[in-house]
């Protein structure tokens, strides 16, 4: 009997012990989760000082605190692409998407960073969705238009090309800052043997 009562005892104080550890393991979760935020804020207020070195630093602190932290990945993502390291950008870029598939600024930078390098297959991947999310969107028509432009090149298809670039005028009209566009506007007038037309867009 006593050996029975000394068994039901125990395993109170087991199930206290266990719980306590699964409290403990649930918290230290949620500090390194809080820990992530502070670095990230941390690096955002440095990013906006002007400090992009130690910046740089904390988002790489979130990351090893939270891999899956979306604000600290944009981030990072435009600093290794405003200093021309755009082959690292993509990937950061890339692995936004895979951890928010619905990113449209993400989606818009791999697409302008697939026309840059012509790999239309990129292009079109990452352009289909941004177009599904923004199809209203000025920027993600104007890649759009650029991904049509290319393969009516492609397939030698006079028509689209010209509905293409009637397109990409049209784009520019509502905004001059569509570089797509440009190109195709550029290229139309190359096309042409409109040489000081086409020195002319590209000094704008």
């Amino acid at each position: 009997m006593l050996s029975h009562g000394v068994t039901r005892a125990k395993r109170p104080r087991g199930l206290v012990l266990a719980a306590a550890v699964s409290l403990l393991f649930l918290a230290a979760c949620d500090t390194a989760e809080e820990r992530a935020e502070e670095h990230f804020q941390s690096g955002m207020e440095l990013l906006e000082s002007g400090d992009v070195d130690r910046a740089i630093v904390e988002f790489r602190n979130v990351f090893k605190l939270n891999g899956e932290h979306t604000g600290a990945r944009l981030a990072f993502a435009k600093i290794q692409y405003d200093r021309g390291l755009r082959q690292q950008a993509y990937g950061q870029f890339l692995s936004l998407v895979e951890l928010d598939p619905e990113n449209l600024e993400a989606l818009i930078a791999l697409s302008e960073m697939a026309m840059e390098g012509r790999n239309w297959d990129q292009l079109e991947r990452h352009i289909g969705k941004a177009t599904e999310l923004a199809p209203d969107d000025l920027k993600v028509q104007s890649l759009a238009n650029i991904l049509a432009y290319a393969h009516s090149i492609r397939d030698e298809d006079e028509a689209a090309r010209n509905n293409a670039s009637a397109k990409a005028k049209e784009l520019l009209a509502q905004n001059g800052e569509l570089g797509g566009s440009r190109r195709i506007v550029i290229d139309e007038l190359i096309r042409e043997s409109k040489w000081e037309e086409a020195l002319r867009e590209l000094d704008i």
